[in-house]
């Protein structure tokens, strides 16, 4: 039993660390989206002011910075989890 043990001892923590690194990525995707979502309802809402609203350039440049960082953190955990076969 002992001998198993130190064989494979190895692949299991390579399979806990890799899980582990998985679970936080897809936390913060799950983060980014609310974020994204909170971001897309406000562009597309009416302005008071006749449809002129100088923030929401910034929230359109925070949309696209947010999908393409949860773009980024899915190929990040799709690679690793592909890593554990």
């Amino acid at each position: 039993m002992q001998k198993m043990n130190m064989r494979f001892v190895g692949f299991v923590w390579m399979s806990a660390w890799t899980i582990s690194i998985t679970g936080v990525l897809m936390m913060l995707m799950i983060v980014y989206a609310f974020g994204y979502a909170r971001m897309v309802s406000y562009v597309n809402a009416p302005s008071s002011n006749g449809g002129f609203d100088k923030n929401a350039e910034l929230y359109r440049h925070g949309v696209h910075q947010d999908r393409t960082i949860n773009i980024f953190l899915g190929i990040t955990a799709v690679l690793l989890a592909a890593g554990m076969y």
